[in-house]
């Protein structure tokens, strides 16, 4: 088998396989751009919140999270951007900015950016989980930790350089870069324990990442062997 036949099956396995990944909300179209970009597209930054799964409830409830949320919607543009603009100042100086943005309907909830929760701001009732959308798989955006790291080899890897007019054996390559498991990648940075008690194959394992063009990345269980 020749390298360019060892790489097609290597891809098309990948696609049968994998789960997509897509960088920023609201992508441009798939496939390869006709002449080579010059730098990275820009993030799209959108924010979401959860609403299936509360982290924390009223201390009466005697509340313990033990399952991760599943459904998020984006916050509306104009919230999202506000929070986006005390996220960016907030980062670079956190003992400066209160990092608590009003959100939602008449500005209701208050989303914390210190806590990734947001939560009513006038009454006592349930706080659900924040998310900063940059790598998403589906529509469900990816945590900020694990996006961080697909990002960081993003950058490293420059896939948006890919042209359709590259016809070489060298484009035949795939970008690929080894990412650790969101379990692993949590307890590195938080120095505790990981918290859900049964964390999925997708939390648990190792993958490795394809970056397929410049919006589109598949991600591969590390420990998964394709044969010769």
């Amino acid at each position: 088998m020749n390298q360019i036949t060892r790489t097609r099956y290597f891809f098309r396995h990948l696609y049968q396989l994998g789960s997509f990944s897509i960088r920023s909300y609201s992508a441009p179209s798939t496939g390869l751009p006709a002449t080579t970009p010059t730098t990275s597209p820009a993030l799209k930054i959108r924010w979401f919140y959860s609403t299936d799964i509360p982290v924390t409830k009223p201390k009466e409830f005697k509340y313990k999270q033990v399952q991760r949320p599943e459904r998020f919607i984006p916050f509306s543009r104009f919230d999202s951007d506000r929070i986006e603009r005390v996220y960016q100042k907030w980062k670079n100086d956190q003992d400066g900015i209160k990092p608590v943005i009003p959100v939602n309907e008449d500005q209701l909830f208050d989303c914390d950016l210190s806590t990734m929760i947001i939560k009513p701001a006038y009454w006592d009732g349930p706080g659900y989980e924040v998310r900063r959308g940059t790598w998403f798989l589906d529509t469900v955006p990816l945590t900020m930790e694990f996006a961080d790291e697909l990002e960081k080899a993003y950058q490293e890897l420059k896939p948006y350089l890919l042209t359709r007019k590259m016809k070489t054996d060298e484009s035949l390559k795939p970008l690929l870069k080894s990412i650790k498991s969101e379990l692993n990648i949590y307890e590195r940075k938080f120095q505790k324990p990981w918290p859900f008690p049964h964390p999925s194959d997708f939390e648990k394992k190792d993958k490795v990442a394809l970056f397929k063009d410049a919006h589109h990345a598949l991600l591969v269980d590390e420990d998964y062997s394709f044969g010769s």
